[in-house]
């Protein structure tokens, strides 16, 4: 149900409530539901979407570590969990990075592509580069740390993927800058 599924199917104020000889809507309470359903769809038709949730998440993440302030416990403990779990849900998203260079290049000849110097060229490309090498070497990371690659000790893997994946998102990070 979208917005304005719910505004279309909120009452007007002059429609007469059942059983009863008032109208409704004019009582305040009635216009705080209707406000709090519209609310409730808005809420659901932006949670419907990948990104979304993945923000509110993230959100929840940080929120976590912020009240921890980096000390060991419960918070902490939370956000390094709410970390691992984003991780999994993150597939194929090194495809949505690198789609853009790849319409760009590859892309309908016909279509007028916007002109850009070589720097900025450059800088679309490392962006989606580094943000691809991101993604995917963090996949790396969640699967070794999950045990699905090699073993649960390999931490020599692992410590690579996770530089691998820093490096992938300073340079997507730096490029987007351009």
């Amino acid at each position: 149900m979208t917005y304005a599924d719910v505004a279309a199917s909120t009452p007007s104020k002059t429609t007469r409530a059942r059983g009863s000889g008032r109208t409704r809507g004019t009582n305040v309470n009635d216009d705080a539901i209707d406000r709090a359903l519209v609310l409730a769809a808005r809420i659901r038709t932006f949670l419907t979407t990948y990104d979304a949730r993945d923000k509110c998440a993230s959100m929840a993440q940080y929120c976590a570590l912020f009240v921890s302030n980096g000390e060991a416990g419960r918070a902490l403990n939370a956000s390094k969990s709410l970390a691992m779990a984003r991780k999994p849900f993150r597939a194929l998203k090194e495809l949505d990075a690198l789609a853009p260079a790849v319409e760009r290049k590859f892309g309908s000849k016909t279509r007028a592509r916007a002109r850009m110097s070589a720097i900025e060229e450059g800088a679309f490309y490392g962006k989606a580069l580094g943000m691809f090498a991101y993604f995917a070497f963090d996949h790396v990371v969640w699967a070794t740390s999950a045990g699905i690659v090699g073993s649960t000790r390999d931490a020599a893997l692992q410590e690579k993927a996770q530089r691998a994946s820093y490096w992938g998102w300073f340079l997507g990070s730096a490029c987007g800058l351009f």
